[in-house]
């Protein structure tokens, strides 16, 4: 990568948001997962599990990817195939 593709990588990377979504149906509008809110969550900390999300739209428990921002699209077509 030459130089000037780096410092534009980075200054992009620099800007662009990372944003968590569910891998069942794509939703963004995620919760950290705790006791009250899972009985399957492993507490870890004042019992939140750092690793768990719940989707409030799917009710999914698990681990979600971090994405950047534009990159959600995508990853919303992959999840319709």
């Amino acid at each position: 990568m030459g130089d000037k593709k780096l410092i534009k990588y980075v200054f992009y990377r620099a800007f662009m948001k990372d944003v968590s979504i569910c891998p069942k149906c794509g939703s963004t509008n995620l919760k950290p997962a705790t006791l009250a809110g899972t009985s399957d969550a492993l507490p870890l900390g004042r019992g939140v599990d750092f690793n768990k999300s719940i989707c409030e739209d799917c009710e999914y428990v698990g681990i979600c990817p971090i994405l950047p921002e534009n990159e959600i699209d995508n990853f919303r077509k992959e999840l319709k195939k």
